[in-house]
């Protein structure tokens, strides 16, 4: 499947009703080969939740040449690239996905499980007790949001929101 991974760099359009997203992204891969002779970014359009700008995911879709604005990505889905680096993990553990996980617990976390503590995480919750002064609540919350934003978040999403 053909696809554009990237880091958002702004939203230009969110609707609350349909949830339908026109995104500009910073493309840092991509196997489309049309896209090379274009822009470092593009116009990425879909139906999925208000994603973070900053982060980087992975669309899959077609390229469309639109009569009015050009030419955009429709994404049918997409993933959350995670950066696989100390502070790409960081980052991840302490953004809104995670609430009451600042950068210094997501530190603690890091420093005590290490780089693949996310995979570690998702296949044995029990690794959180590891983990200095981690409260109960954010050990019972971790294993199930990093499920859910697996790289199925966004089929979940479109079977259960997407018109």
């Amino acid at each position: 499947m053909n696809y554009v991974e990237g880091t958002i760099r702004q939203s230009l359009f969110f609707n609350e009703e349909n949830s339908y997203s026109v995104l500009k992204v910073e493309i840092t891969d991509t196997n489309e080969p049309s896209l090379l002779f274009f822009e470092p970014t593009i116009v990425i359009c879909g139906f999925f939740p208000k994603l973070e700008s900053g982060c980087k995911y992975k669309f899959f879709g077609t390229v469309k040449s639109h009569p009015k604005y050009g030419v955009q990505y429709n994404a049918t889905r997409y993933e959350r690239q995670i950066d696989n680096t100390r502070e790409g993990v960081i980052d991840y553990l302490s953004s809104d996905l995670f609430k009451g996980i600042g950068p210094k617990t997501a530190t603690r976390i890091v420093d005590t499980i290490g780089l693949d503590a996310i995979d570690q995480i998702v296949n044995n919750p029990g690794v959180l007790n590891k983990v200095p002064r981690l409260s109960s609540e954010v050990k019972a919350m971790i294993p199930n949001l990093t499920l859910f934003d697996s790289k199925t978040d966004s089929d979940l999403y479109n079977l259960a929101f997407c018109p």
